[in-house]
């Protein structure tokens, strides 16, 4: 499957909308890379782009989960779930304290407990519950990014990142308490992880793409950015990544060469 992904993404479809990248996702599963923007969902591959309507305009991040088969959003106007090639949406905002959601990510060992997120407050919700359940009031300062990990020695099942405009900050998905990443207080604007090897991060900032490969411990600039808006950034396999924009544009990492390539512009 990694010696595909050259492949796809050289033989993406163009499109022509004019709309911010707001986050991306990669399916290993369905050999994708998911594209949100404040009002439609594209799913991209070699033969094909699926396009569809949000439930609202106002997309501000997606999810995969239930082994990549359904997208998770949040919108202004709450959380919806849809199966992955359908567009069918359904709320989900049972126990929200606010209809504005800014972000969900999913528990990458245990794919069907998912997570909501304010700028102040984190949500769970597990499928033993109806409702999402008011968790933690995050890690303070300004968050642009949440992602959950399976890297390993939690006290659960993984850690949770989220990028700030002041650095880096995590804690054990049991939310026990929040702390910053020592000696790395850049302005982050998106964030990924490696799957394959979960103690590699990376964290996009306006100018650099910067690497971790000790669990955030230490950070190393990887490459220079070609834009400076930088909005969502993904892991396709070790040997790419990809970078959305608020202008709409898709950029491709060839992790080996360090090199960029602009796939798409929206």
């Amino acid at each position: 499957m990694k010696f595909q992904l050259v492949a796809f993404s050289l033989l993406f479809p163009a499109l022509a909308i004019a709309e911010p990248i707001v986050a991306l996702q990669w399916s290993p599963a369905a050999n994708r890379l998911v594209v949100a923007m404040p009002s439609e969902i594209h799913l991209m591959s070699a033969e094909e782009v699926t396009t569809f309507a949000a439930p609202s305009q106002t997309i501000n991040d997606v999810t995969l989960f239930d082994n990549d088969s359904q997208l998770l959003i949040g919108t202004n106007e709450g959380v919806y779930v849809s199966p992955l090639k359908s567009g069918e949406w359904s709320s989900l905002n049972a126990g929200l304290e606010s209809n504005s959601v800014e972000f969900v990510f999913t528990n990458v060992e245990l794919q069907n407990v998912l997570y909501a997120a304010t700028q102040d407050i984190v949500y769970k919700l597990t499928p033993d519950e109806n409702n999402w359940v008011n968790m933690d009031a995050g890690p303070g300062g300004e968050v642009t990014d949440y992602l959950h990990t399976n890297m390993p020695d939690s006290m659960e099942t993984g850690w949770i990142f989220t990028s700030t405009t002041n650095g880096v900050a995590f804690t054990a998905d049991c939310f026990c308490f929040w702390r910053d990443v020592r000696n790395f207080d850049h302005s982050v604007l998106a964030m990924t992880y490696q799957p394959d090897e979960p103690s590699w991060l990376y964290a996009a900032t306006k100018d650099s793409l910067f690497e971790s490969k000790d669990g955030a411990r230490t950070w190393q600039k990887l490459v220079t950015i070609p834009v400076r808006n930088a909005t969502a950034l993904t892991s396709a396999g070790k040997n790419q990544f990809y970078l959305g924009t608020s202008d709409g544009e898709l950029y491709r990492l060839d992790y080996a060469a360090l090199t960029w390539t602009k796939v798409n512009e929206f």
